[in-house]
């Protein structure tokens, strides 16, 4: 997660030692399971430290509409810590080992870290803005 985030904004180191400091559980996954599922209470956030998993809602008809994938070092469900419950579902595609950040602790280091906040948002955002543009494009 730090080394993301530090892709794309300068942190000071209070914000660094802050990001590694942050307390979590570690938790492996199979391939195929369930990170989070639509409804469920958002407790958590997940940093994927090994391995892929896609966020995806499932269709009237059943069918899985995918809204991204992540790989190593992505927070894949920040917006969760906003809405308080998950409103898609985030399943592994391969052998996933995640780190699971407690929400209130998420909230907290953007509220007293602004530059980790807006840079976690930024990331978070810039995926989803440019999955919108190439699904609502003309071409």
């Amino acid at each position: 997660m730090l080394k993301q985030l530090e892709q794309s904004a300068r942190l000071p180191a209070s914000d660094r030692t802050a990001i590694l400091a942050l307390p979590h559980f570690i938790r492996n996954h199979g391939t195929g399971e369930f990170i989070i599922r639509e409804g469920d209470e958002a407790s958590h956030s997940c940093v994927l430290l090994s391995g892929f998993a896609v966020r995806h809602k499932l269709t009237g008809s059943g069918a899985r509409q995918i809204l991204s994938l992540h790989l190593e070092g992505d927070l894949v469900d920040l917006q969760n810590s906003l809405l308080g419950f998950a409103d898609h579902n985030v399943e592994t595609l391969s052998p996933v080992e995640a780190a699971y950040i407690p929400v209130s602790v998420i909230t907290a280091i953007a509220a007293n870290h602004p530059v980790v906040g807006k840079t976690m948002w930024r990331e978070w955002v810039r995926p989803e803005y440019a999955w919108i543009t190439r699904r609502c494009s003309p071409d």
